[in-house]
């Protein structure tokens, strides 16, 4: 329906699109993460076949919600993205790796002091 702002309202207000799901998106991230060039861009980032079982289980989900009631969607989306967070906070991340310094190194510029401020003096003519 649309309104006299000429915006179009959902009968279940703001919270459509944040509790609902894309079934043409799912479908076609479900497709991309198969295809031959999705495949091919993570082989060369990390030398393995890219796993899609995730984009199949999100298909599923989004499939399963369809026949739901909002209250109902919402709960199970809410459900569902507490359980993604619990297992990506187990997972280790990219900055476990790195511990915080208090300083800098001390031989943080240590190659500075080795190159000569003068290079026209190792410049001999047979090198012109």
């Amino acid at each position: 329906m649309i309104d006299d702002n000429n915006t179009l309202e959902t009968k279940e207000g703001d919270d459509y699109d944040k509790y609902n799901c894309s079934l043409a998106s799912e479908l076609d991230y479900f497709v991309m993460c198969y295809s031959l060039g999705g495949q091919a861009i993570n082989y060369y980032r990390y030398g393995e076949r890219r796993d899609c079982s995730q984009r199949w289980q999100s298909l599923k989900f989004c499939i399963q919600l369809k026949s739901k009631t909002p209250e109902e969607r919402k709960k199970m989306i809410l459900e569902r993205e507490a359980m993604k967070d619990a297992k990506y906070t187990k997972q280790k991340s990219s900055l476990d790796v790195w511990e915080m310094r208090e300083k800098p190194p001390s031989n943080l510029f240590s190659l500075h002091d080795q190159i000569p401020t003068d290079l026209s003096d190792q410049i001999t003519s047979e090198q012109l």
